[in-house]
């Protein structure tokens, strides 16, 4: 459990242990926005729907070794509701519910990554918490933090987090958001912050 913010964790689990440790966790991944949905655009012209489907498959492959269930809100480029993404989570009786965006901003100069949970999800702090600590130690981009969602785009029963990996309408984030590296990379970031949430939240691992 987690009673005291901020915190700092670390944790080193072998491979077997990741195994025991996401084994029967189900994660819906949401690759946001998608078809008439764009999202929002790079100064150069990358969308942001585009930029958040490669991390998605990355962070889907990575659970999947793990033997965690999957399940992606879209698989291609396709106009999907924001009740219908929530309503999958329910359905599908998700442990967790992780949103994949960009930030977008009228000043070019902002940059960096934040982290949004929603207020009325139990555990949704202290999983985006993790999250945004390992993102920013695989990526290294400005700490925009770790903020509440006010929108009403995550599901309200379940731990639920916004990951904005970085901030499209920065040229120098989305041209290296168009790499091969930072696509995996933040996958992994994202998949060592589920990691660390779980960890906590299992009795076996406490004190590791």
């Amino acid at each position: 459990t987690f009673d005291l913010f901020p915190f700092r964790l670390q944790l080193t689990i072998n491979r077997a242990a990741l195994i025991k440790l996401f084994t029967g966790k189900t994660i819906v991944v949401d690759p946001a926005h998608g078809g008439n949905d764009a999202g929002g655009r790079g100064q150069v012209s990358l969308w942001e729907k585009d930029a958040v489907m490669p991390i998605a498959r990355n962070l889907e492959k990575l659970l999947k070794r793990t033997g965690a269930n999957v399940v992606l809100t879209r698989l291609g480029d396709e106009d999907i509701s924001q009740e219908a993404r929530c309503q999958l989570a329910k359905r599908e009786s998700a442990d967790v519910y992780i949103s994949l965006h960009t930030f977008s901003s009228t000043d070019s100069k902002v940059s960096g990554a934040a982290t949004k949970y929603n207020v009325n999800s139990k555990d949704s702090l202290a999983l985006a918490t993790c999250v945004q600590e390992e993102l920013l130690r695989k990526i290294k981009v400005k700490d925009r933090g770790v903020v509440e969602e006010l929108e009403y785009i995550l599901p309200a029963d379940i731990p639920a987090v916004k990951v904005e990996v970085v901030t499209i309408t920065n040229i120098v984030e989305e041209v290296f958001l168009r790499g091969l590296t930072i696509q995996k990379r933040a996958a992994e970031g994202i998949f060592n912050g589920l990691r660390d949430y779980f960890a906590v939240n299992q009795s076996d691992f406490k004190g590791a």
